[in-house]
């Protein structure tokens, strides 16, 4: 089996690398520069010979798409459908969407996979619309969302608040956004746990928590490190009315993941191996 990851030099993509050699699994990382999943020729010219495409690339700069609009919609809607063509007769897709297909508003349990998007913003509506193009143009494909990546492979919310906590004396952080943070090696090595399967699954590391409480873990975790911090105060505060909307809950189900493989794991030890590796780093 030879595996491509698209997008494959991103937080995620470095995950699926980490988590495929360390399994002896051969596999390419193409980076956007290397391949374009918005070129049709690009994917003829260099896919073939794969039994597996990872597609990791997406358009994820949830502000710039509100201005990027159009370059936001090739990417996550019309690459996505592009790959599903190419694979409907050959190799097995694996997509990845988001958390933010979904609003949250009034919702009360987390959502499950049979559940209607309602996204918030464009970025939310892309993501909506690219799994949509996928499972069309090739009902075998794998379509899984997942929720709130981090890593110590690339930027992340836990980056930066780590940013925030050495620089400033006081930080604050939005307390009415809820959802389940993800490792993105456990979500990686769940996906290729799962890699026959197709349709719509949901991955999230175990507890939800609100951005607040997520940011003041990483701060804890950091304090007792003994890393200096310039940080004596964290504010939980609400989302400003000018901010993009996101979702106020988007706490996603992982019940359908865990009958056929197992229940995820807390995300607390992932963030205390990814502050060791961040700190090991500095």
């Amino acid at each position: 089996m030879k595996y491509a990851i698209l997008g494959g030099y991103g937080l995620l993509g470095k995950a699926f690398q980490e988590v495929l050699q360390q399994s002896g699994k051969a596999f390419t990382a193409f980076s956007k520069q290397d391949l374009d999943i918005r070129d049709v020729a690009d994917l003829g010219r260099l896919l073939p010979g794969f039994d597996v495409i990872i597609n990791c690339a997406a358009y994820t700069d949830v502000k710039g798409a509100e201005i990027e609009q159009k370059t936001a919609y090739e990417v996550n809607v019309e690459g996505p459908r592009n790959l599903a063509a190419y694979t409907r007769s050959g190799p097995k897709l694996i997509h990845i969407s988001s958390d933010y297909v979904f609003g949250g508003a009034n919702q009360s349990r987390p959502y499950q996979e049979n559940d209607d998007p309602d996204p918030l913003n464009i970025y939310g509506k892309t993501k909506a619309l690219g799994e949509i193009a996928v499972l069309e143009e090739n009902p075998a494909a794998l379509v899984w969302r997942t929720s709130w990546l981090f890593s110590y492979t690339g930027q992340s919310f836990v980056q930066k608040i780590l940013q925030q906590i050495e620089q400033k004396k006081e930080v604050s952080v939005v307390e009415d956004q809820v959802g389940r943070p993800t490792f993105a090696q456990d979500l990686a090595e769940a996906v290729l746990g799962l890699e026959d399967a197709s349709g719509i699954f949901h991955f999230a590391n175990k507890e939800p928590v609100s951005r607040y409480q997520f940011a003041e873990a990483i701060w804890l975790a950091a304090k007792n490190a003994s890393i200096s911090l310039r940080c004596k105060k964290m504010h939980s505060v609400k989302t400003k009315p000018t901010d993009v909307v996101r979702p106020s809950y988007s706490v996603l189900s992982t019940q359908k993941y865990a009958k056929l493989a197992k229940t995820p794991r807390s995300w607390k030890k992932p963030l205390e191996i990814t502050m060791q590796k961040l700190f090991s780093l500095c």
